[in-house]
């Protein structure tokens, strides 16, 4: 139910390019094309993470030019500050290649027209690659999320009847409380890429916050589903890295189950050819704490 009468704050949005154009980005020319249908008022902020690339200046969005790759959490950190100078609420994420909707937008709107909107931390569609359930999901806390058999989809029924569940989503397309996120400390530093996602919303979830699963679904592509394809070396450890960093603050069980997960890793990396450029790593990886 919505209450015509009551106005939700505005929100930030942000968009973080990296190595693409306005014209290259998805998630930019989608927008443009559907957010007329977001019917709560709103800024824009545009995060270009590649010096290399010339974003030009516009009265439709805050540009921020970084001399350097700051990755999500520094664009992120730099949107919630402009959200708290601009007294926003809500604080919207998009990467640069997430296909929006026109019906993504009216369920954003319809969440925040609802009296019980500020009971949430953040609000969250489905994400899909394909026919694949990528996002939302949740995991049990003495598993953490490196076991598959446990990651499950999240949904707002599971919210009311698996409270210990711990609830994530991607970054892309999620709708976070400002207030929430200012709570448990903004985006942490350690984690610049990877697991960020996994981090904030194990913090919301230790807060108390509520995640609203939107009645939507978007397209994403995952990288982790073809990284022989779309993954850099570099890449690909600090991924590693930071997987073993969040299991780490977890439990000792979680950082053995994802142990075990590598090992299974490194089984198909050893059949599969084109995936054999990151065997060492992986297996440097099973053998370190850091």
């Amino acid at each position: 139910m919505t209450n015509s009468n009551m106005m939700p704050n505005r929100i930030q949005i942000i968009i973080v390019l990296y190595k693409t154009t306005l014209q290259e980005s998805i998630s930019y020319q989608s927008f443009k094309k559907y957010c007329a249908s977001l019917t709560v008022p709103y800024t824009l902020l545009i995060y270009n993470n590649s010096p290399e690339v010339t974003i030009p200046l516009s009265t439709e969005y805050t540009l921020i030019n970084a001399t350097s790759n700051r990755y999500l959490q520094g664009a992120y950190s730099e949107a919630l500050k402009l959200a708290q100078q601009n007294k926003a609420d809500w604080l919207l994420l998009l990467d640069q290649d997430t296909a929006l909707t026109a019906e993504y937008f009216t369920s954003i709107s319809n969440f925040l027209y609802q009296d019980n909107a500020t009971d949430y931390c953040a609000a969250v569609p489905n994400l899909c690659q394909e026919s694949i359930h990528l996002s939302p999901c949740c995991y049990p806390k003495w598993v953490g999320p490196f076991w598959q058999s446990y990651l499950k989809p999240y949904t707002n029924k599971i919210a009311e009847e698996r409270k210990s569940e711990i609830y994530m989503a991607f970054n892309s397309a999620t709708l976070l409380s400002v207030s929430a996120i200012c709570q448990v400390g903004g985006f942490d530093e350690q984690y610049p890429l990877d697991m960020l996602d996994y981090r904030y919303f194990y913090q919301l979830h230790l807060q108390g916050g509520k995640m609203y699963v939107l009645d939507t679904v978007l397209q994403q592509k995952l990288s982790l589903l073809s990284i022989e394809d779309s993954m850099s070396i570099e890449r690909y450890k600090s991924y590693l890295s930071s997987c073993l960093r969040f299991a780490k603050q977890l439990s000792v069980r979680c950082v053995l189950l994802y142990k075990l997960r590598l090992c299974r890793t490194i089984a198909a990396q050893l059949l599969k050819k084109s995936k054999r450029k990151f065997l060492k790593y992986s297996i440097v990886h099973l053998f370190a704490w850091k």
